[in-house]
């Protein structure tokens, strides 16, 4: 009799719920009024375990450890608010689906994925919105993906950040060099649309479609027009593209003091 209770002891101790793939785990969950113990070990055992076995750098699933851990966050929400037993599978399910959708910046790979293992016709308005909403978050708060965060940290390109271009906050207009003299005072009548060039940028334009213009049309300079009355105003160059840049920098750095 000690004996069995020193091995039950033991399998307890070395084996939580928080080790292996864990579907029969969120199998549970989804089914709803799971136990606070579960809740508890999942919650508390198997991020650091996870954590632990990715930590070397060795190539481990992301998809089972971020359900689990989902539904369970989801669950546990829902007994905290008292919600109903068949109510706390959806939350469950919402927790799930919110979890993949921010940690791998998937939302629609999460809607789809959680009700093709559930196959809970009626969730699919709160999945997505949980989903969207922690898409949001994270886009929001974090640069990368765990997909992406280990190609980052190796040096490679990622075509997509979730950043913006500092030449998108600056108008041509603040960084131009304008006209000395301008087409009224020279007295001029002729028709303000005449004779101007193909390539242009206007005073309302951003620096960074003028930088993506000069790009593309292999030019250094371009001549600066005001849209509403068709007249040279000046003119912009890499150079004061390189300014605006320099601009774009301090204020952020203002900003963030």
């Amino acid at each position: 009799m000690v004996a069995g209770n020193w091995q039950h002891r033991h399998r307890r101790l070395f084996s939580p719920c928080g080790l292996g793939v864990g579907y029969d785990k969120i199998a549970e969950l989804l089914r709803g009024n799971a136990p606070t113990t579960l809740l508890v070990g999942l919650l508390v055992a198997k991020p650091p375990i996870w954590t632990f076995s990715l930590s070397p750098g060795t190539s481990g699933g992301v998809l089972a450890p971020l359900l689990m851990i989902g539904a369970a966050l989801g669950e546990s929400v829902a007994q905290l608010a008292h919600i109903p037993g068949e109510t706390q599978a959806l939350w469950a399910l919402m927790g799930m689906g919110a979890m993949l959708s921010g940690a791998l910046g998937v939302p629609l790979t999460a809607i789809l994925l959680s009700l093709e293992l559930t196959h809970a016709l009626p969730a699919p308005l709160p999945l997505t919105l949980a989903c969207a909403a922690s898409y949001l978050v994270t886009s929001l708060t974090m640069p990368r993906s765990i997909l992406t965060e280990k190609l980052s940290r190796r040096g490679y390109h990622l075509s997509r950040e979730y950043g913006v271009d500092p030449l998108e906050m600056i108008s041509v207009a603040e960084v131009m060099t304008e006209l000395s003299v301008s087409a009224d005072e020279a007295g001029e009548t002729s028709d303000p649309a005449e004779a101007l060039p193909e390539i242009l940028a206007y005073t309302d334009e951003t620096c960074r479609a003028v930088a993506e213009e000069m790009a593309t049309s292999g030019v250094a300079s371009m001549p600066v027009v005001d849209r509403e009355t068709g007249r040279v105003r000046g003119s912009i160059s890499a150079q004061e593209l390189l300014v605006g840049r320099r601009r774009a920098f301090m204020r952020e750095s203002k900003r963030n003091r």
